[in-house]
């Protein structure tokens, strides 16, 4: 019985009646890989911090490019993975949206053939 409710729309009303799995209000489903990105991102901007702080630590001219090379190289690295981390998720939402959508529309597919026949 509450099958025939959901299909006919009597549960629901309205916009909402359209869409059931789409939500376009709903936050992100890929927090922790957000939450990787940022982090990596803070992590890769402390690197190219400390590797400054150890330029002006250190004497050797030689030992001051290095430093100064190898703590770039890290802060591109991880600045690259943090942006990885971003466009994923986003992907990964869209995705979800996509398989939403089409879901819904197969349901109002479903639910005209089902008027046609009856």
């Amino acid at each position: 019985m509450k099958a025939n409710w959901r299909i006919r729309g009597f549960a629901r009303g309205g916009f909402e009646d359209s869409f059931r799995y789409f939500q376009p209000r709903a936050g992100s489903r890929n927090r922790r890989l957000r939450v990787l990105g940022h982090l990596l991102m803070i992590v890769s901007w402390a690197i190219l911090v400390l590797g400054l702080v150890a330029c002006t630590l250190s004497t050797d001219t030689f030992d001051i490019l290095v430093i100064v090379a190898l703590a770039i190289f890290c802060f591109a690295v991880l600045k690259f993975l943090s942006e990885a981390c971003h466009t994923l998720a986003d992907m990964a939402d869209r995705q979800w949206d996509i398989r939403a959508l089409l879901l819904d529309m197969f349901e109002k597919q479903e639910r005209q053939q089902e008027g046609e026949k009856s």
